[in-house]
């Protein structure tokens, strides 16, 4: 994705006042990853949102600190579609259990999952075939890396693209975050 078309996203997540998710495959070796992100915190949304596969070990650590502070909400996917992750990276993305953010959903815990600054154990990406084009549920605008907008990440109904976005009519976001056919 170029720096236009993330920019654009940024700006239409703040304008929905929306979560802004940044996905992939794995976003951490974008080059411009950091720069990205810093950008992505530079505007007003709900959170700054994102997992990773730990593959780069010093990144995926300061990302878990960020979470862990608080800055960003971000998961550490486990699962078998990965190559082994450091060890130190799966410690880092453990709940301290004296942690302030406690009841923070950015530093929540589950058996299989750990919201925010957390554990993914169930590889749902991997188990999606985008080339029969399965529906994965999204529940907010799906941008892809040429700035196409979608309703939901089975790419089956485009909005436009960040530059010339086109709401159809017969659809409406809901309180849920969600767009939806009226």
């Amino acid at each position: 994705m170029t720096k236009d078309v993330f920019v654009k996203a940024c700006k239409m997540a703040e304008d929905f006042g929306s979560t802004l998710d940044i996905g992939g495959g794995e976003p951490t070796i974008h080059p411009n990853f950091w720069d990205f992100l810093g950008i992505a915190l530079s505007y007003n949304v709900e959170n700054v949102w994102l997992a990773t596969n730990g593959k780069k070990t010093a990144t995926a650590i300061r990302l878990a600190d960020l979470a862990k502070k608080g800055a960003i909400s971000c998961r550490l996917s486990l699962d078998k579609y990965h190559d082994p992750i450091d060890q130190k990276v799966i410690d880092a993305f453990k709940r301290d259990p004296g942690n302030r953010y406690e009841n923070d959903n950015r530093a929540s815990t589950r058996q299989d999952i750990y919201d925010g600054c957390g554990l993914i154990n169930s590889g749902r990406a991997k188990k999606l075939d985008m080339n029969k084009r399965d529906c994965c549920s999204c529940d907010t605008l799906f941008i892809v890396p040429s700035g196409k907008i979608f309703a939901c990440g089975c790419q089956k109904t485009q909005f436009g693209t960040v530059f010339a976005p086109k709401f159809p009519k017969e659809y409406e976001y809901n309180n849920d975050l969600c767009w939806e056919r009226r």
